[in-house]
């Protein structure tokens, strides 16, 4: 009698043991992890500016791809196939979507005027503080406008709500003409007002 309630009680542990398995398959939850794990990486700390570089997750998908064809998950690749299939050639048909986009004035020739920004923006060699080099904006990513800064100014986004007086950049060009302690407006440019701390 004691063997049948042990053997009863091993064979009912295998049992569930067995139908966990079979709706927690192993395969699945590691296929998750890999692909959630570099997501939640990318959403909570790879984050400029609200930026989020996705491209980042190609390598995984890839990986995650690759191992249903070698463990021969059949049922998931014709499923996810054509899926796969149709964001290729939609991709194919149009633009990829990134900064270079909004940046229209690169390729309709139009000049913008940075003669401003460049003889206030003056690179120092001897700084003693680094924040001397560096330039507080709200202004979106431009790749031209940051081109055309000298390589060694810093640039720092401005977080939206902040005071501007909690930062220590010598340089701010904002969208708003305001006074701000401590700083003296040199003009208005073509993506925002010009400021320079006082000495």
């Amino acid at each position: 009698m004691a063997f049948f309630k042990a053997s009863f009680k091993n064979s009912k542990k295998d049992f569930l043991i067995l139908s966990l398995r079979e709706k927690f398959n192993c395969f699945y939850i590691i296929q998750f992890i890999l692909l959630f794990l570099p997501l939640f990486i990318i959403m909570t700390v790879y984050n400029v500016y609200s930026w989020r570089d996705f491209r980042t997750l190609s390598p995984y998908l890839w990986i995650s791809f690759f191992n249903l064809i070698i463990y021969k998950r059949s049922v998931v690749l014709k499923l996810f196939t054509p899926i796969f299939l149709l964001f290729f050639i939609f991709s194919l048909f149009n633009w990829p979507q990134g900064f270079y986009l909004l940046e229209t004035n690169l390729y309709n020739n139009e000049k913008r005027d940075f003669t401003l920004i460049q003889n206030v923006v003056e690179y120092e060699v001897d700084a003693s503080d680094p924040f001397e080099n560096t330039l507080l904006t709200d202004v979106p990513f431009d790749f031209e406008l940051w081109s055309n800064l000298h390589p060694g100014i810093g640039i720092e986004w401005l977080i939206p709500g902040s005071n501007l007086e909690n930062y220590k950049s010598k340089y701010l060009l904002i969208n708003k003409n305001q006074n701000i302690n401590g700083y003296e407006n040199r003009g208005k440019t073509e993506f925002g007002y010009l400021y320079e701390k006082r000495r």
